[in-house]
């Protein structure tokens, strides 16, 4: 895809929110180029009251745009033109390309089977900048200038013989990398790693007065080993320590250390940490846990949203279009927000936020009138009916909701009003992160993220799971499901419940009331295997000479195996005779309904005891 570079506005606030609108995430930068966010181009974002909050506070701030996986752009930054074009030649003008204040940045579309790592002169005069990086854009201000595009092109891949050249170098040199760690190219930070830089970056924020200074250096020497010891790059842990150090407190506000200041203390910091290279203890198996260590941990109750129906976590429900799952999950938040009775369990009671992306204002407030006619009036229950899309800016209002409110029950209907836009890559990929983020949010949060989704056409006998419109990915990335089974015109469904937490996946039979709500009927074997056993006996009554099971099957509408399978449970249940192939009414069952089954009288439904 091409930028539209003709009409990008020249103050930063405009331009950040112009690449926003076009898919591109940013985020605000120093005068050196270092992330002012918590997290740096993690947190970069599409979302415009996000942007407009980022700039609002810094005005003049530089655009930061992530490269590699997040925005699908590679970028070869050449800081020295000559020393490049001396020994590797490539054509700038039917590439995108950024002047910068060295030379120049040229963007190139990423090649997921051949993903770029962002690397410190993997190749003469340039560096990369892949996964794991990021650059300045235009129309970003530097001490002589600006950057400015100098030419603009559909994004295409990087030359097969560059990036081999690229590859081959970077491998190459990350061999040659010395033990202080200074020029070291490893383009991934490891579990371990990502947790003692996030630790000591929280720590470099809430320092305390007096104790600012050594905890910035006490932190740049820890990390600095870690760098030396392979579990990051030393990028990643500059640009990360930057950030918290500009958020930290100022011991003498009158005389606050400069950026220059700041910069020195890191770099001094990591390179005397460098000299003590170390790994991830062997303890912590990169990361893991053993089972030692596991069986020591202690671990707060499971919360039950519902009990025995809905845990915390993310669960997607689903049904066929028009069945009621809207209703379903309007109710649930009620009943949560209100803590109310549903679905035949106490909720548990505290704040529910109900994303109603298919409906308006008014025929919201003519269900809540219909589920409740005696009141719903309540500031537990959060309604919205309009939400960006979890790539522009979605994802993040949720996060921010979900901290401010602390809210028990979500749930977003439907998933293909928020879901980022799919293009033609792996779709079992593209369903995977359309949902783990939600189920990272509430496993985080200890709260539950019912996502509402469609099944696939028509009644199936398939497993439950099997139903869910879309790729298994969609299922592998939560921790559950709740599938209703059943069309309009049926009168009970089967509400299957499968999870992680929950202990033994059980299916109940529900129906709808006249106001809409749904009820659990009872345990989805007895209710419909009941009715379907009444339908055969209510058949055989009119067949006192017998009917073999394809004749049952026809009459009744159903498949011949499940035909057979009930009837042999029936006949060994003694409903049922079978003589000669032919299946007939036993002595027990009178035209009244069943007797003698179990020791208990059958009822005119026909009920087993």
């Amino acid at each position: 895809m091409a930028l539209d570079i003709e009409n990008l506005p020249q103050d930063p606030l405009s331009a950040a929110l112009c690449y926003a609108q076009q898919g591109y995430p940013v985020f605000p930068c120093a005068s050196d180029k270092t992330p002012l966010t918590k997290r740096g181009f993690k947190d970069a974002s599409t979302d415009p009251s996000q942007i407009v909050k980022w700039w609002g506070t810094a005005p003049d701030a530089l655009i930061g745009m992530p490269t590699g996986e997040v925005t699908g752009i590679d970028v070869l930054d050449i800081d020295d033109p000559e020393e490049f074009k001396a020994k590797c030649w490539l054509d700038l003008t039917s590439h995108t390309t950024v002047k910068t204040r060295k030379g120049f940045h040229v963007w190139f579309e990423r090649d997921p089977s051949k993903p770029l790592s962002s690397r410190v002169r993997p190749m003469p005069g340039a560096d990369t900048r892949g996964d794991g990086g990021y650059v300045i854009v235009p129309p970003s201000r530097h001490a002589d200038g600006a950057y400015q595009f100098e030419s603009s092109a559909p994004l295409k891949p990087m030359p097969v013989d560059l990036l081999i050249r690229v590859i081959k170098q970077s491998k190459s040199k990350t061999r040659q990398a010395d033990s202080t760690g200074k020029e070291s190219n490893l383009s991934y930070c490891s579990m371990y790693a990502d947790k003692a830089l996030q630790s000591e970056c929280q720590a470099i924020i809430s320092a305390k007065d007096g104790a600012q200074e050594f905890t910035l250096n006490a932190a740049a020497l820890k990390i600095g080993s870690l760098v030396a010891g392979g579990e990051l790059d030393r990028r990643t842990a500059h640009d990360e320590l930057m950030a918290a150090a500009m958020k930290m407190v100022d011991f003498d506000p009158a005389n606050p250390w400069t950026e220059t200041q700041l910069e020195a203390k890191i770099k001094r910091g990591l390179d005397h940490g460098a000299l003590n290279p170390r790994g991830a203890p062997q303890g912590s198996v990169l990361g893991g846990i053993t089972a030692q260590e596991l069986s020591q941990k202690q671990f707060a109750p499971l919360n039950w949203i519902i009990p025995n129906i809905l845990p915390e976590g993310c669960y997607l429900m689903t049904a066929r279009p028009k069945v009621g799952k809207s209703w379903l999950g309007l109710q649930m938040s009620l009943a949560v927000a209100l803590g109310l009775a549903t679905l035949g369990q106490q909720a548990c009671q505290g704040k529910a936020v109900y994303l109603a992306l298919e409906d308006n204002q008014r025929r919201l407030q003519d269900r809540l009138k219909q589920l409740r006619p005696e009141g719903y009036a309540t500031p537990n229950l959060i309604l919205f009916t309009d939400w960006p899309r979890f790539d522009a800016g979605g994802l993040e209002k949720l996060k921010e909701l979900i901290e401010r409110e602390k809210p028990k029950l979500i749930v977003i209907d439907t998933l293909a009003k928020v879901r980022p836009a799919q293009t033609n890559s792996n779709v079992y990929e593209q369903d995977y992160k359309a949902l783990s983020p939600l189920t990272e949010l509430a496993n985080k949060h200890r709260c539950c993220v019912v996502v509402v989704h469609h099944s696939r056409k028509g009644k199936s006998d398939a497993d439950a799971l099997e139903q869910i419109s879309g790729s298994l990915g969609l299922v592998g990335a939560v921790d559950g499901a709740l599938v209703i089974d059943g069309v309009r015109s049926d009168k009970q469904y089967k509400l299957s419940l499968i999870g992680r937490d929950i202990p033994s996946d059980d299916e109940l039979a529900i129906s709808r009331k006249s106001n809409g709500e749904w009820e659990v009927l009872g345990a989805a074997q007895q209710v419909f295997i009941s009715a379907e056993r009444k339908q055969i006996t209510d058949l055989l009554f009119f067949h006192p000479q017998g009917l073999k099971p394809k004749d049952i099957a026809d009459n009744l509408g159903k498949k011949q195996s499940a035909t057979r399978k009930l009837l042999l449970s029936m006949l060994n249940d003694q409903q049922v005779k079978l003589a000669h192939g032919l299946y007939s009414l036993s002595t027990h069952i009178g035209n009244g309904g069943v007797s003698g089954v179990g020791g208990n009288t059958g009822n005119t439904g026909n009920e087993e005891g």
